[in-house]
């Protein structure tokens, strides 16, 4: 008897705690419905950001840097760059190096990763090229990277900040000419007024420097044959412009100059800029044309040349 009724004890209880279960799991499940919930559950998420971005601290110097001719100068420098985030975290790729002037085209490059200088910091080598018609003076210089965390190092030289480097551009005083012979057909002793049949003698800017003053330094024309017999400098007249009737070049009263044997004579109007040459309008060409306006009447027939004086000097200031 005590046995069977241990059993129903049993049975009522375990049918107590499934029912109750339900009842209050039903309940809860109502409030949740109905707003009348007393707990909710969250996610929690944090981005961790880095230690800091990249600093760059030592830029080596760059020694005053002559212009080449005509053509470009690589100017070769370092950087280092750090970043408490470890070397791993920079961005190579984003190292760049400028190099700038008021009024003056930036040159920049992007800079090549070089040794680690330990866990952290890491040596940039960059080349920049300036052209030979950079205006000369100092250059302010730029160099930046980035790291993987989207921040950003820069050591820069600005005018209200000097905390970084500059360097000098030196001047260049530089011209080419072509060609290196002017011709004339063959003339008769009365002829007056004739012009080169190969000019103008073109000259290009291939220096830095404004070109304001263009000389000519003339000589006698001598006979090849009899060299007592002579054309003066004097009996030519020269110009940076042509056309008309008479010919410019051969107009001393308006546009052209007579050069002075043995002097250096000015060209009236003549100037030639500093600029890029491969531009066909830029300002840095300047052309000249050459007339023989009379000849001095005892002259015998031969050819008459500066081989024997030498030749014609040109002169840029």
């Amino acid at each position: 008897m005590k046995k069977e009724k241990y059993y129903t004890f049993l049975i009522v209880l375990i049918f107590i705690v499934i029912f109750s279960n339900s009842v209050f799991g039903f309940f809860n499940l109502l409030n949740e419905i109905t707003g009348f919930a007393t707990s909710r559950g969250t996610n929690l998420s944090i981005a961790l950001a880095g230690k800091g971005g990249p600093t760059i601290g030592n830029v080596s110097a760059i020694a005053a840097v002559n212009a080449v001719e005509n053509s470009n100068k690589s100017v070769n420098f370092s950087f280092v760059a750090s970043d408490p985030d470890g070397v791993a975290n920079f961005n190579d790729s984003t190292a760049l190096a400028i190099f700038n002037k008021t009024g003056e085209a930036s040159r920049n490059a992007t800079c090549t990763v070089g040794a680690d200088i330990n866990a952290n910091s890491v040596n940039y080598t960059c080349s920049v090229n300036m052209w030979y018609f950079d205006g000369s003076g100092s250059w302010n210089v730029n160099v930046s990277v980035n790291d993987f965390n989207g921040l950003r190092g820069e050591n820069s030289t600005t005018a209200g900040n000097m905390t970084g480097i500059s360097f000098t551009l030196n001047a260049l005083t530089a011209f080419i000419m072509n060609p290196t012979s002017l011709t004339w057909g063959t003339l008769n002793v009365v002829d007056t007024n004739q012009t080169s049949n190969n000019d103008p003698l073109g000259l290009n800017n291939t220096g830095n420097v404004d070109i304001t003053n263009i000389t000519v330094n003339a000589t006698d024309l001598t006979g090849e044959t009899d060299s007592a017999f002579r054309i003066y400098g004097e009996n030519f007249t020269i110009a940076n412009l042509t056309g008309g009737s008479p010919a410019n070049e051969c107009d001393f009263n308006t546009n052209a100059t007579i050069p002075r044997r043995g002097q250096d004579t000015q060209i009236n109007k003549t100037l030639m800029g500093r600029g890029n040459n491969s531009i066909a309008t830029n300002s840095s060409r300047e052309e000249l044309f050459v007339c023989l306006t009379a000849m001095p009447a005892n002259l015998t027939a031969q050819t008459y040349s500066t081989t024997q004086l030498g030749g014609w000097t040109v002169i840029i200031q």
